[in-house]
This record gives C-alpha cells, sequence and structure tokens, in this order.
C-alpha cells in the first residue's frame, strides 16, 4: 500500500521512513483520480544513456496525473480499530526463497533442495 500510494499520488518524501501511507491489517483505502484533463500527451525521453545527467520530468505528478487518497487505511469497520499497522524502519529485510531462517537454537533452517524434504535425514 505504501508503495501503491506514493506511486499513484506522487508524493515520495525525502526520508523513505515517514509514515504517510498507513498499513493496517484489513485497512481500506480509497484512491480518487484528480479532475485532470487529459489531452494524449505523454512525457518522453529521448536519447538518454548511462553518464547523462538525470533529466527534469514532471514525473512526481502521480500516475496519469496524480491521484488523491481519500480514505487512508480506515478501519473502523473493525472491533478493536486498526491493528498491526507497518510503515518503512529504513533498514528493511525481506523474506525470499533462498533467504536464511534463523530457528529458536540458531540453526540454518533453509532448505537446500527438495530432497531433504521428501527423505530427511535425523
Amino acid at each position: 500500500m505504501i508503495a501503491i500510494g506514493r506511486a499513484l499520488t506522487g508524493r515520495m518524501p525525502d526520508d523513505a521512513c515517514v509514515e504517510d501511507f498507513k498499513t493496517y491489517t484489513c485497512g481500506i483505502s480509497k484512491f480518487v483520480r484528480k479532475n485532470i484533463p487529459l489531452d494524449g500527451r505523454q512525457e518522453t525521453l529521448e536519447g538518454w544513456e548511462v553518464g547523462m545527467d538525470v533529466p527534469k520530468t514532471d514525473w512526481r505528478a502521480g500516475v496519469a496525473g496524480g491521484w488523491d487518497c481519500v480514505v487512508n487505511s480506515d478501519c473502523g469497520h473493525l472491533k478493536g480499530g486498526e491493528e498491526r499497522g507497518w510503515h518503512f524502519h529504513g533498514d528493511e529485510a525481506f523474506d525470499g526463497p533462498d533467504a536464511a531462517l534463523v530457528d529458536e537454537h540458531g540453526h540454518d533452517t533453509v532448505v537446500r533442495n527438495r530432497e531433504e524434504v521428501a527423505d530427511p535425514k535425523l
């Protein structure tokens, strides 16, 4: 939701840890497109190569002219309200298929191959 909100609105804070879009379990967010007339014009980049200065663009206007966040992870429909919110803290590590997991004893729990699961050796 954070990435979606930033892409749609074009608002990307200088500090990625800023809590701009809320992300609560079962929270409802609503984005409404700004009333900007579309003239079919698109900004294009021509001839840019690595090492050249980054060109000035109008990309911070949001997707297709921009959207407004009118509901930001509302949890009013939940009996207990907001729960399990999340935002960037600046040092995220995301799990992937090769991410090392460590059990409560400090042992690496990554399965290196499928045979280890099918025929475990105790």
